[in-house]
């Protein structure tokens, strides 16, 4: 970057290879000198310059560690400071070093700064004022913070920051503002500021009349300042329900707070580094949903199991996150094992009914639920310590639709039990940002559509599903799980992705995919329910689900008993060969190349020849039916024997 005091503009270019990039000229309405500041951040290779608001964006090798940055301008220098939560990573300011700052402009006023000998603390100020005013103003503008004929007190806690308490003193005249400033220097300036501009409503108190306040006092208060949680987390966590709900709160957090501390409050922004945020807006009403996780366990028979799964679910630190168990007509002692193990633990509710599939289980559990987040956990597995809470506060903080963990597989019988799955190497070197001490990697619909189904180490916000409807279908009595995976990716795009947190995933005799059995032909029943959808709301993606089917039917039939085979492959080639009709050529390429099995070749060329005189068109799928359901072979092979 070049600086030009000399010119009207400040040109900004860019160097690679020994070659300049295209210069970039921006007026500059006074001297540099007199400008406030030039502000460069950076986050990985991304370098972003800010001048007068107008950002560019360059691509450099380039590390905070050991950096080469200079101002070429008179009188200007700079210097390299942790970044403002509002930025990504770390920030120079270049700051021309002959300019003192006399005043700031705060929420609409013009503040006098008084003496010269605070320029720095001025310039921080300043910064305050011009990037973080709106994320602040836009909070209380969102807000209903208190009601009309309500006292309202304003208590402000930060290390050094006084743009907060300032800005809070003009836009609420008459209201009370408690500053607490553990810096001495801040302490000073501010305390000019207010003699110098005639500001009477802000009192400088310490932590325990602010405490005292929060406890004892009437009527609604905010909260704000990077100090909150640090000086009044304790205090917070103690109060009533009654007093948590006129309590809003505005801060920058280094670590994330667990949701369920303040989900009773009235209002909340939380601003954590990595651009993570939790909300929660007072003006979006009361709904039926409430802030907590519910992990739906389906149980048929779980009694070996279902002790050690439910136990590794309940976390003994959190109250938000629950589990809903739906008995689907056990005939062993789950019942019995529940009642016993956990019959004390009101986070636990016990459901009953009629033996009617997993699918219908989750469905029925999911349905039951008032949680504002669902989860589904298969009985027979477990999970790490803290693994849904975890994700449960990632969900909040993120707001994505989706949220996962990893998963090993688990097998007892093993003299190492724990076995890594793919992932493991597969995301080795994905780019990764941090969510407290834990690395959180963001991965599209496409790599969780062609990975392992597993819709059981993931949480999902229940107004996505329900808006979706997206529900299991309660006539697949197997693999289920396939369509609500490739269904709820799609449309949901991408998730939030921690892959230390694991979901165990235990393998024994008794598992659907371990049976070769006609339960396979679910297969072909829930992928034409996948491509259905696909016709019916026109995805332009379809490859990504092409490849999943392709691999999944293929792997059925490696595992089938051999008298299932050709059936099998008879029944994929129709659903194929209508799949073909609808989305062109390339999806026979697809298909071909995954399924490898000569037989299956020649049924879907015969399929193919049959459907010859047709035109083509996206509408097979939606008239092909069910094609081989489970349900309909066993009538088949009945009516058969009766014959």
């Amino acid at each position: 970057m070049k600086v030009q005091p000399e010119h009207d503009y400040i040109a900004i270019n860019s160097m690679e290879d020994g070659v300049w990039g295209a210069e970039l000229s921006i007026p500059h309405e006074a001297a540099i000198a007199h400008d406030e500041s030039i502000i460069v951040w950076m986050t990985g290779p991304r370098i972003y310059v800010n001048i007068q608001g107008r950002v560019s964006l360059f691509y450099m090798n380039f590390s905070s560690d050991n950096h080469t940055l200079y101002a070429a301008g008179k009188n200007i220098s700079y210097e390299w400071r942790q970044a403002k939560l509002a930025l990504p990573h770390r920030v120079s300011y270049l700051n021309p070093t002959t300019k003192s700052v006399s005043e700031v402009k705060v929420s609409g006023r013009v503040l006098k700064l008084g003496s010269a000998q605070y320029t720095a603390m001025a310039h921080d100020l300043l910064h305050e004022c011009e990037y973080n005013s709106s994320r602040y103003i836009g909070f209380l503008g969102s807000r209903i913070l208190y009601h009309p004929g309500d006292s309202f007190t304003i208590i402000d806690a930060d290390q050094r920051s006084i743009y907060l308490c300032l800005a809070a003193s003009i836009l609420f005249p008459h209201s009370r503002i408690m500053k607490v400033c553990t810096d001495e220097e801040a302490k000073s300036l501010l305390q000019i500021i207010m003699l110098e501009n005639r500001v009477e409503n802000i009192e400088l108190c310490g932590i325990t009349e602010t405490v005292d306040e929060l406890r004892e006092g009437r009527g609604a208060i905010l909260l704000q300042g990077s100090l909150v949680f640090d000086l009044m987390g304790d205090s917070i966590e103690g109060l009533s329900s009654a007093r948590k709900s006129e309590l809003s709160i505005y801060s920058e957090i280094e670590s994330p707070v667990q949701t369920g501390k303040v989900s009773q409050l009235r209002n909340l922004h939380l601003q954590m580094s990595g651009g993570w945020a939790l909300q929660l807006n007072g003006m979006s009403g009361h709904c039926d949903r409430k802030r907590q996780l519910d992990v739906i366990v389906a149980a048929y028979n779980a009694g070996a199991y279902i002790v050690q799964c439910i136990g590794s679910i309940l976390d003994q630190t959190r109250d938000d996150v629950r589990v809903i168990v739906v008995d689907d007509g056990s005939k062993d002692n789950t019942r019995s094992l529940l009642d016993s193990e956990f019959g004390h633990d009101e986070r636990l509710t016990v459901l009953y009914k009629e033996n009617g599939g997993c699918a219908s289980a989750r469905n029925y559990g999911r349905l039951s639920s008032l949680a504002s987040h669902i989860a589904f956990v298969d009985a027979d597995d477990f999970v790490s310590p803290g693994f849904f809470s975890t994700l449960y506060d990632l969900a909040n903080y993120s707001g994505c639709e989706i949220v996962q963990g990893g998963f090993d597989f688990y097998d007892a019988s093993k003299s190492e039990p724990y076995r890594q799955s793919y992932e493991e190497e597969y995301y080795k070197n994905w780019p990764r940002t941090k969510f407290g001490d834990l690395d959180v990697l963001r991965i599209g619909f496409r790599d969780m559509a062609a990975g392992q189904p597993s819709i059981w180490r993931r949480v999902y916000r229940r107004d996505f599903l329900d808006s979706k409807s997206i529900f299991f279908r309660e006539s697949i009595r197997a693999y289920d799980d396939y369509s609500f995976q490739l269904l709820s990716t799609h449309e949901a795009r991408d998730a939030v992705f921690v892959p230390s947190l694991k979901y165990h995933y235990r393998q024994h005799p008794d598992q659907d995919v371990k049976s070769g059995d006609v339960r396979h032909f679910n297969m072909v029943t829930m992928f034409h329910d996948v491509f259905a959808s696909a016709v019916a709301n026109s995805w332009d993606d379809v490859d990504v689900f092409l490849e999943s089917m392709s691999h999944s039917l293929q792997w059925s039939i490696s595992v089938l008993e051999p008298h299932l085979k050709d059936q099998f492959m008879a029944s994929s080639a129709k659903l194929c060969a209508r799949i073909i009709k609808s989305f062109g050529k390339n999806a026979r390429s697809i298909i071909i190349d995954q399924i490898n099995h000569p037989n299956f070749d020649n049924y879907l060329d015969e399929e193919l020849a049959r459907l010859s005189a047709f035109p083509a068109g996206a509408f097979w799928p939606l008239i092909a039916g069910e094609l081989s359901h489970p349900d309909m072979l066993r009538m088949r092979a009945a009516a058969r024997r009766i014959l």
